[in-house]
């Protein structure tokens, strides 16, 4: 390859990566069409996507998302080109050197809930989706509602992260720091003796939090903590250990607005 063949091949890379980074920090409502991501000026587009239940949906509880209703939604993200993420991915392109891929998602799951391995697993893996399951350990096996350890293992092959969702599920704001100290450490410690990974990110049970949660989750090397906080935005100035979520319902049309950005809650 001549000099000039190489510089076109640089200069065109360049290009598309700064056209890329350009669109992190400008608005792009005027451009595309509805299932299109809008893009807020100095903000970084990556929606953390929280689900719980994805079984029937049981009353009027907004923590189910049915299993027909999941499937439309990850084939919503197949199908017009959304990429799926990590929870690590994510961390290392808001806060890291690593450039995000266009449109990012990362799909995160709550409490550990066996209609989680039944009826999502599945589906992700159909599409080749990965997600974060944040687990509350002494549930593990607690009764029929719940994953076992067998299914996390194999969640793990799938490729699926497994994290921390504390021992008991407590109101971590409300509780000392020794109770938070063991809720965190605890879980971390079973997790990755269990199954053997490396525990890194944490979801606080119900949204709560205080300053000394904070300061035991940074003494342990927690590397993120996801809220109940509704963005799809983030910034490298935002703390790792206040990442907002945006809580699916059982419906396209909030799914579609959560994900795009045109819909906040």
């Amino acid at each position: 390859m001549n000099y000039l063949g190489f510089y076109k091949i640089v200069s065109s890379s360049l290009v598309g990566i700064m056209t890329y980074v350009a669109s992190l920090s400008h608005p792009m409502a005027s451009v595309g069409g509805p299932n299109d991501p809008i893009y807020k000026p100095g903000m970084i587009y990556a929606p953390v996507l929280m689900y719980h239940h994805v079984a029937p949906k049981t009353g009027n509880s907004p923590y189910y998302v049915s299993p027909d209703i999941f499937e439309q939604q990850m084939a919503w993200l197949h199908d017009n080109k959304y990429n799926v993420i990590s929870l690590d991915k994510f961390y290392n392109g808001v806060y890291g050197n690593e450039l995000l891929p266009e449109r990012p998602v990362v799909l995160t799951f709550d409490d550990g809930d066996k209609d989680q391995y039944v009826n999502a697993v599945p589906s992700m893996i159909k599409y080749g989706f990965t997600g974060t399951f944040y687990i509350i350990t002494n549930d593990v096996g607690a009764g029929d509602g719940f994953m076992t350890w067998d299914m996390l293992k194999e969640m793990v092959k799938d490729g699926m992260d497994i994290e921390s969702h504390t021992v008991h599920h407590p109101s971590l704001g409300s509780i000392g720091e020794d109770e938070n100290r063991y809720e965190l450490s605890k879980s971390k410690k079973v997790l990755e003796e269990t199954l053997g990974i490396r525990v890194k990110h944490l979801a606080y049970p119900g949204g709560s939090y205080s300053k000394t949660t904070i300061k035991v989750l940074e003494e342990l090397g927690y590397q993120t903590a996801t809220t109940v906080n509704h963005s799809q935005y983030h910034s490298p100035d935002m703390s790792v250990y206040k990442i907002p979520r945006m809580h699916i319902d059982s419906d396209m049309e909030s799914f579609v607005g959560f994900v795009t950005g045109r819909r906040k809650d």
